[in-house]
C-alpha cells in the first residue's frame, strides 16, 4: 500500500518538475511562437515545414529593387568625401554659406589692403559669430543626425540582398523588368543572412528624417533620385510592420529553436560634422590671418628699416647672430630667436642714439634755459637709461662668446650632445634663458624710447606754442645751432616713432602701441611726460 503511494506521489512529481525543466520550458516557448506566427504572419513563414514563404520573397524583391541605384552609388558618394558638403548644403542657406565663403584666403586678401590686422581679425570673428547665431541652435543636431543616417543607410543598402533573393526564386537568372516567379525555401539556408537583415531593420527603421537624406542623394546624381521616395516609404512601411509586430524576431526563434534570441542593432560611431566643419572655417580664416599678419609684419619691418637706417646694413652682434643660431637650429633647437631685433637695436643706438639723440642732449638740456630745472630731468633720465642698455647689451653679447659664461656652456653642451642625448634638455633650458634675455633688452628699450620721445614732443610743442612753457631761450639756441629747428625736432621725433614701432613689432605688442598713440598721442604718454 506504501509503495503504491509513494509511487502515485513520485508520477505526480515527476510530471510537474519535468514541465519546468530548460528543455521543456524551451519547448513550450517554440510552441506558442509558432502559434503567433500562425496567426500573425502565415503570409511570410510556415512554422510546420521552416519554410519562408512567397510572400517573404517579395518582400526581399521589393526592397533590392528600391534600393539597388544605391548599392552602386552610395559607394562612390562615400569615397568621394562629398558626404560632409552635401549635407551641409542641404540644411544651411545659400546666402550663408556664400558669407562662409568670404573668410577664405583670397577674399581675406582682398579686404586686409589698408586695414590693421586687430581690426580686421576682429571683425572676421564677429562675422563668423553672427553667422553661426544666424543659423540657429538647433541645425548642428539636425545636420549630424542626417550625416549618421546616411551612413547607416549605406550600411542598409550594402546588405547582401541578391543572395538573400537568388533562394527566392524559380529562376536565378532575374532581372528587374520581367515578371518574377517565387518559390518556399527552408529558412535555415540563411538563417545568417536573416539575422543580419533584422538588425540592419531596427537601425533604420528608427530614423524620421528621411527627406532631407534623400535630398542629398539625389543631388549627388545631379537630380535624380538615389532611391525612390515613393517606393522607399513603402518599403519603410513593410519594415516598421514586421519591426512592431516582432514577426520577424519571432520568425528567427522559430528557425533557431531559440526562443532568447534577440535583435541587437549595432550603431555606428556618432561624428560631429556640423562642429567640425564650423571649425574648419574658422581654422581657414585664423590661417589665412595668420599669414597675412606675418606677410604684414615683414613688410612693415622691412620699410621701417629702409626709413630709419636707409641703405644702411644693420651689422649682427659679435656672438648672438644668425650664424651662430643655424649651428642649434640644424640640431633641432630654436636657435637665438632675437638676433636679427637686437641687430637693429645696436644699429640704432650706434647710428641715431649715439650721433643725433646726443646732440639733442647737448643742445637742448645742457644749452637750454629750462624754466623749470626740474622739467629736464625725465629727459635725463630716459637718456642715461638708454646708455645702461648699450652696456648692457655689450655684456649680453659677450656672455655668449667662447669666454662667455653662456657661450661656453651652450658650446660645449652642443659638442657632447652626438654621445650625450641628455644634453639637448640643458641646451633648450638655457637657450630659453638666454632668449628671454634678449626679450627683456628690447621691452626694456621701447619702455626708455618711449619716455624718451615723450620729452621730444613735448619740446617740440614748446617750440612751436607761444608762450613757452618749458625752455625760456629759443630765439639763442636756434642761430646759435644753425638749425632750423622746426625741421630738426621733426626729423628726431620721427625717428623715435618710427623706431619704438619696430621694436614694438619685433616684440608683438604693435597693436597695443597703435592702440595707445590713438588714444594718448604718439607715444602713449602725455607731451610732458606725465
Amino acid at each position: 500500500m506504501k509503495t503504491a503511494a509513494f509511487s502515485f506521489l513520485q508520477a505526480i512529481l515527476g510530471f510537474f518538475f519535468r514541465k519546468n525543466t530548460p528543455e521543456t520550458i524551451r519547448k513550450r516557448g517554440i510552441r506558442t511562437i509558432a502559434k503567433r506566427i500562425k496567426y500573425e504572419g502565415q503570409q511570410f513563414y510556415l512554422p510546420e515545414t521552416k519554410e519562408l514563404t512567397l510572400g517573404c520573397g517579395e518582400f526581399f524583391y521589393d526592397i533590392y529593387k528600391t534600393i539597388s541605384i544605391a548599392q552602386e552609388y552610395m559607394p562612390v558618394l562615400l569615397e568621394s568625401g562629398k558626404v560632409r558638403d552635401l549635407v551641409i548644403e542641404e540644411f544651411i542657406d545659400r546666402e550663408i554659406l556664400e558669407d562662409f565663403d568670404n573668410f577664405s584666403p583670397g577674399r581675406i586678401m582682398e579686404r586686409a589692403g589698408g586695414v590693421r590686422p586687430g581690426d580686421l581679425t576682429e571683425e572676421l570673428r564677429r562675422e563668423v559669430e553672427a553667422l553661426t547665431n544666424a543659423m540657429g541652435t538647433a541645425i548642428g543636431e539636425q545636420i549630424d543626425s542626417c550625416y549618421y543616417q546616411i551612413l547607416t543607410l549605406s550600411r542598409f543598402v550594402s546588405f547582401d540582398f541578391e543572395t538573400l533573393i537568388m533562394f527566392c526564386f524559380t529562376d536565378r537568372g532575374f532581372n528587374f523588368y520581367s515578371a518574377q516567379e517565387f518559390e518556399s525555401f527552408k529558412a535555415e539556408r540563411i538563417i545568417g543572412l536573416l539575422q543580419d537583415f533584422a538588425e540592419h531593420c531596427a537601425v533604420v527603421d528608427s530614423f524620421q528624417d528621411w527627406e532631407h537624406v534623400l535630398g542629398v542623394l539625389k543631388t549627388f546624381r545631379n537630380g535624380r533620385d538615389m532611391i525612390n521616395r515613393k517606393r522607399w516609404n513603402a518599403v519603410r512601411h513593410k519594415i516598421r510592420e514586421i519591426l512592431g509586430s516582432e514577426l520577424l524576431v519571432l520568425i528567427i526563434q522559430h528557425i533557431t529553436d531559440d526562443p532568447g534570441w534577440s535583435l541587437q542593432p549595432s550603431s555606428l560611431p556618432r561624428e560631429r560634422i556640423f562642429s567640425s566643419w564650423l571649425a574648419d572655417k574658422r581654422q581657414t580664416m585664423e590661417d589665412a590671418i595668420t599669414r597675412w599678419v606675418a606677410s604684414h609684419w615683414t613688410n612693415r619691418i622691412a620699410k621701417l628699416k629702409q626709413a630709419i637706417f636707409g641703405d644702411f646694413a644693420a651689422a649682427p652682434l659679435k656672438h648672438y647672430n644668425e650664424e651662430a643660431s643655424a649651428l642649434f637650429v640644424a640640431k633641432g633647437f630654436e636657435g637665438f630667436i632675437h638676433a636679427g631685433a637686437l641687430a637693429c637695436l645696436l644699429a640704432f643706438l650706434r647710428e641715431v642714439f649715439i650721433k643725433e639723440i646726443q646732440e639733442f642732449r647737448d643742445l637742448l638740456i645742457i644749452r637750454a634755459w629750462w624754466i623749470l630745472p626740474s622739467l629736464s630731468l625725465p629727459f635725463g633720465e630716459a637718456y642715461q637709461a638708454l646708455e645702461s642698455l648699450m652696456k648692457r647689451l655689450d655684456d649680453f653679447d659677450e656672455s655668449l662668446g667662447n669666454g662667455g659664461i653662456n657661450g661656453s656652456l651652450l658650446f660645449i653642451a652642443l659638442a657632447r650632445l652626438e654621445w650625450d642625448r641628455s644634453q639637448g634638455r640643458f641646451i633648450r633650458e638655457l637657450l630659453e634663458k638666454v632668449n628671454n634675455e634678449a626679450m627683456g633688452i628690447l621691452e626694456q628699450t621701447a619702455e626708455n624710447l618711449v619716455n624718451l620721445a615723450d620729452q621730444v614732443e613735448a619740446v617740440k610743442k614748446d617750440y612751436a606754442e607761444t608762450p613757452h612753457t618749458l625752455i625760456a631761450n629759443w630765439h639763442e639756441i636756434e642761430p646759435a645751432s644753425g638749425l632750423n629747428m622746426a625741421h630738426w625736432l621733426r626729423g628726431i621725433a620721427d625717428k623715435l616713432s618710427k623706431y619704438i614701432e619696430l621694436t614694438l613689432l619685433f616684440i608683438g605688442k604693435r597693436e597695443k602701441s597703435r592702440a595707445a598713440v590713438e588714444v594718448r598721442g604718439p607715444y602713449g604718454m602725455s607731451p610732458q611726460g606725465k
